[in-house]
């Protein structure tokens, strides 16, 4: 069976702001959500293979197993913008509210 996990817990930790960039070709930013919803795009690991396969929502009931657990995050972005100042003499950010 796959374990569905964010990507994040089997890449390499990002210690500088340059370690998040990189080049996105405009062609490959989604413009508008997938239609129909369950045809987008699903990244799974495989941890007996330690493989990284695409797959798409509609296939998430084939790729769990009957033990699994699925937690729903219901969360809203929200825009906000917190104010920081950088100390570049003690290379430290702070807040500035």
């Amino acid at each position: 069976m796959h374990e569905i996990i964010a990507p994040f817990k089997f890449f390499r930790v990002m210690h500088t702001l340059t370690d998040y960039d990189y080049t996105l070709p405009q062609e490959l930013i989604a413009q508008t959500p997938a239609y129909p919803p369950e045809s987008c795009k699903l990244l799974v690991y495989d941890r007996a293979t330690k493989t990284i396969e695409d797959h798409s929502f509609y296939e998430l009931p084939n790729l769990l197993s009957a033990n699994s657990l699925l937690v729903f995050n219901d969360s809203k972005v929200i825009k906000a913008r917190l104010p920081i100042r950088f100390d570049a003499k003690k290379s430290e950010m702070k807040e500035v509210i």
